[in-house]
């Protein structure tokens, strides 16, 4: 959805009305998502994302549930030299941008609720501002934690995974867990256990070794369907769940 901010034209002074659903070229403000955007660069172009001055991101932690390699990819796209003229009026077109020097001046923000390797990394990367980056993050008081609301007392064993990078951490996380945990979780021969993998990629790379072990376990992810999840819940030996889908049946999504 874009939207263009207009004044009416018979008042001097006064409030901005909104015209929803205009053209991305004739709109001041473009609001939409990055799943949105990435399919409209894909069949048309993306010239309209050149002369972006404030490029902000909303709910971070959220758009990381869904998929962030969507934000990263439109986020490639902004600020890059236009491939065609549409009817542009040269005379309005700052220096800079014609100088290839546009991302220098936007402003980039990123809110989220929390600090996430993915989110950092991209504001790293992207925000190229000449005045440099500033990260601003809220004390939370020790009273205040969610930890402290934990009614239930659970036992948590942390275990050090040895990774010589970040590169193959995916693969170190993969071989750890099939070497050393799955092991004890077999030889224990106790139904409902839950496994929870935080990124879908270890998701996949689970699951196959587990299907290749002929291992019984019941998969649910974002993706499955309500009736899978439902049949699932019924016959379900060793669930197997993903962060995301997690996080999606507790928000109210439905797919």
């Amino acid at each position: 959805m874009s939207s263009k901010l207009t004044k009416k034209s018979k008042r001097k002074t006064g409030p901005v009305s909104v015209k929803l659903y205009s053209e991305f070229y004739q709109s001041d403000l473009i609001i939409d998502s990055p799943l949105e955007l990435k399919m409209v660069v894909e069949e048309e172009d993306w010239d309209f994302l050149s002369s972006i001055d404030i490029c902000t991101i909303c709910l971070s932690d959220v758009l990381l549930m869904q998929n962030w390699d969507h934000v990263v990819n439109i986020l490639g796209y902004v600020n890059q030299q236009p491939q065609s003229n549409k009817a542009t009026d040269f005379s309005r077109v700052r220096n800079y941008m014609l100088a290839g020097q546009a991302r220098r001046w936007r402003q980039l923000i990123l809110v989220s609720d929390l600090a996430d390797p993915h989110i950092l990394t991209t504001f790293k990367k992207n925000a190229a501002g000449f005045q440099g980056q500033v990260k601003i993050r809220r004390t939370v008081p020790t009273h205040c934690a969610a930890i402290n609301k934990v009614s239930v007392s659970v036992k948590q064993v942390f275990e050090k995974v040895p990774c010589p990078d970040m590169a193959s951490q995916g693969d170190a996380k993969l071989n750890y867990f099939v070497k050393n945990v799955l092991p004890e979780i077999l030889e224990m021969e106790q139904n409902q256990i839950l496994i929870y993998v935080p990124s879908y990629f270890d998701y996949v790379a689970l699951r196959n070794v587990m299907m290749k072990r002929e291992l019984a376990f019941v998969s649910v992810t974002e993706y499955s369907r309500l009736s899978k999840v439902s049949r699932g819940r019924t016959y379900y030996f060793h669930p197997l769940f993903s962060e995301r889908q997690r996080f999606l049946h507790n928000s109210g999504y439905q797919p």
